[in-house]
């Protein structure tokens, strides 16, 4: 998962997905690794990501999907230091992509050139 060398400052991954009531995880994980940023991000739009996956196959999904989007939101207000919070829909807004640069303390990788490449790509629908 890891490759060490003396040239790599920062590692990351994406999507580790909490069942609701387990978000302790995360803080678990920052016990473990104690430069851990954390990046949460919802989807905005609940009733739109209630239609897509497998959340259109349950009919509670909306409940499922505010539970946890309030639980994310909660954890994110108690953990600031090491927490930042956005949405799917601000994902696509430079301004917050800069932040999100900083935020993890590689505002110097940020290239206005690859973000707007990688978001000329229909990730949206």
């Amino acid at each position: 998962m890891f490759k060490m060398n003396e040239n790599i400052k920062i590692w990351g991954f994406k999507e580790i997905r909490y069942d609701y009531g387990k978000i302790d995880y995360i803080r678990e994980f920052k016990e473990l690794f104690p430069q851990t940023k954390v990046i949460i991000q919802i989807r905005g739009n609940i009733q739109s990501q209630s239609r897509s996956g497998w959340f259109r196959e349950d009919s509670h999904s909306i409940e499922f999907l505010k539970r946890t989007n309030k639980e994310l939101v909660d954890f994110y207000i108690q953990n600031p230091s090491y927490c930042y919070f956005t949405t799917f829909e601000q994902m696509f807004d430079r301004s917050n992509l800069h932040k999100i640069f900083e935020f993890i303390g590689c505002s110097q990788h940020y290239n206005e050139k690859k973000i707007t490449e990688v978001l000329n790509n229909n990730i949206k629908d």
